[in-house]
């Protein structure tokens, strides 16, 4: 469990900085929520920041990067890997 876990969207990055001092930065959506999961970040312990000179993250941002959460969570592998156009039995 990693706490508080507050993001923010600088520029073109997604930054993560959580309660126990790691920092995680990526431009990639998808890929911080899989980097919060490996980090042990659940949904309830994300916040989203914003301070002045800042990007907002969008309502649609958000949803996504929690519902990528909770499926990284769901523990469903080969579901994921269809949905991203990948052939499960080629993997």
């Amino acid at each position: 469990m990693a706490g508080k876990t507050r993001l923010s969207l600088v520029r073109d990055k997604f930054m993560a900085n959580m309660d126990d001092g790691r920092h995680i930065e990526c431009v990639d959506l998808r890929e911080m929520a899989r980097s919060l999961y490996r980090a042990g970040v659940g949904v309830s312990e994300v916040e989203f920041e914003w301070h002045a000179g800042q990007r907002l993250v969008t309502a649609g941002q958000r949803v996504a990067l929690l519902a990528e959460l909770r499926f990284c969570a769901s523990d469903r592998p080969g579901i994921g890997m269809v949905a991203a156009g990948q052939d499960a039995a080629a993997a």
